[in-house]
């Protein structure tokens, strides 16, 4: 798999449908390999010692390797392939593959009041 990340421009035209796309992308994170890949935005760069706050929704989809999750609102969790996650706009959070193992990742992020009308 390559790495291919896409953050899409939003015009008036696109706020205004009450839910559009913002950012999607895979990511191939090999054993001890530096998380996250760099080349993303400034917005949506992290640290695991910092974490990161976003101000839209997105869904994460772990299809390989393992790894750990941490939110304010659920903690520390275990990552494993399959899993699914779901990141809320406004709430700390951070996530890192294990060092051992590596991941695969798939992210789709969106906003607006429609989205926020399903989330709720």
């Amino acid at each position: 798999m390559n790495n291919y990340h896409k953050y899409l421009a939003v015009t008036p035209t696109e706020e205004d449908w009450g839910f559009y796309i913002t950012t999607a992308g895979c990511s191939n994170v090999a054993p001890r390999q530096r998380y996250p890949p760099g080349n993303h935005p400034l917005t949506h760069s992290f640290t695991w010692n910092k974490g990161r706050i976003l101000d839209g929704f997105y869904i994460v989809y772990i299809s390989k390797g393992e790894g750990v999750f941490e939110s304010v609102p659920v903690g520390v969790q275990p990552v494993t392939a399959g899993t699914i996650f779901i990141l809320f706009p406004g709430i700390w959070h951070r996530y890192k593959p294990s060092a051992s193992s590596g991941w695969e990742e798939y992210w789709v992020g969106f906003k607006r009041s429609y989205a926020s009308d399903l989330m709720s």
